[in-house]
């Protein structure tokens, strides 16, 4: 009768390394006084401010951030 020895494997653990590889986005926007302006009359120095659809679709992706990986500060 044949007879074998051994130990049993060991648990595989599976490591998510989304959060370190993804962070929160961060946008620009203007003052709600300046996007209350008409659009000719909003100052933008450098065109550097988020239109309001793109900061809308930052905050979702960063809500989802902390969602999965909580709301750590980056390092």
């Amino acid at each position: 009768m044949p007879i074998a020895c051994g130990t049993a494997e060991p648990p595989k653990t599976v490591s998510d390394v989304s959060c370190a590889a993804y962070s929160k986005i961060s946008y620009a926007q203007l003052s709600p006084a300046q996007r209350a302006l008409p659009a000719d009359q909003q100052i933008d120095a450098g065109n550097k401010a988020d239109s309001d659809e793109t900061v809308v679709e930052v905050q979702a992706h960063n809500a989802r951030h902390d969602a999965i990986c909580g709301n750590v500060k980056p390092k």
